[in-house]
This record gives C-alpha cells, structure tokens and sequence, in this order.
C-alpha cells in the first residue's frame, strides 16, 4: 500500500472542505473551470494540431536524409549526422525528439558516443517552437518575433555545448 493513491482523493476532499468552510458553491465554480478549460481547448487545438502535423511531416519525409548530406559537407562531420535528426526536432517537439533519441539508444546504445551525446543535448535545450505556439497563443501574444529569435538562438548556443561539453566530458 502506497500514500500516492490517497494524494488526489485527499487533495479533493481538502479543496471540498475549504469550499465548504468558505461557503462558496463549489459545483458552480468547478463547473465554470471545466467551461474555462474547453474555451481554452478550442483555441488550442489548431495550434497543437497543426504543429504535430508538421512534425509528423518532416519526421517522415526524406527532408533530413538531404539535410544530414549538407550540414555533414558544411561542418565538416564535427557532428555526426545522426545527430542531426535531432538537433533539428528538439525545438519543434520534446516528444518527437525523445523518440529520436530513442531510435539513436536503439541502433547505437545509450552508453556509445552518440547516445551520450543525444543525451547531453536533451537535457540542453527546450522545445522553443512548442512554447511559443501553445503557451503564447493560450495568452494571447501575437507579436512573437523577438521572443522566437532569442529562444532559437539559446537553442543553438545549447545544442552546441552539449556537444562540446559531450566530447570533453566523455572524452569522445
């Protein structure tokens, strides 16, 4: 027998006896709440929508077979092109690039050098264009310009020294 599977009854009743103590309705405003969050699902859901799908696209399409062929002649293989799949992904999607990460732990182990180092760089950077779709849309921001140039850039500035620090740390 585990406390967890009496930490979200507990928290129900506390939020229950509160409201009581209180005297406010609360199947009204748990009611409200629940309108609030279909309101806010509507507006989501394009966003989530139409970022999964492109996600979807580029994973399945043979875009990152030519983008590995480019980026390995520009950066002379400092990168391994099976990286590239990934560097790529993790601003869009964390999901899509742990499935990424995963098919590198698969085919390569999660102790090789490119498994410790699709490691390091999940740890190094966030899903920049995942944040600006949803949580700025979910409040409103429209001017997302600025905000997507720094994110973008704190990406790359984090995608390159989890490489290096990969290399140096593991001595890879």
């Amino acid at each position: 027998m585990t406390i967890a599977r009496y930490i979200l009854p507990g928290l129900v009743f506390i939020i229950v006896c509160r409201a009581i103590y209180k005297k406010l309705p609360a199947i009204d405003l748990f009611v409200e709440g629940i309108n609030e969050a279909i309101t806010l699902m509507k507006q989501l859901f394009p966003r989530l929508l139409a970022l999964i799908f492109s996600v979807k696209l580029l994973l399945y399409s043979d875009v990152f077979g030519w983008i590995k062929t480019g980026l390995n002649t520009i950066t002379h293989e400092q990168i391994s092109g099976e990286l590239w799949p990934l560097l790529l992904i993790k601003p869009l999607s964390g999901s899509a690039s742990l499935a990424i990460t995963e098919d590198i732990f698969s085919r390569f182990g999660p102790d090789s050098s490119l498994g410790l180092i699709a490691s390091v760089m999940q740890g190094a950077t966030d899903t920049t264009l995942y944040i600006v779709t949803v949580y700025f849309g979910a409040v409103g921001i429209k001017h997302v310009k600025t905000a997507l140039k720094v994110g973008l850039m704190a990406d790359f500035i984090g995608i390159m020294t989890a490489v290096f620090i990969a290399k140096w740390f593991f001595s890879l």
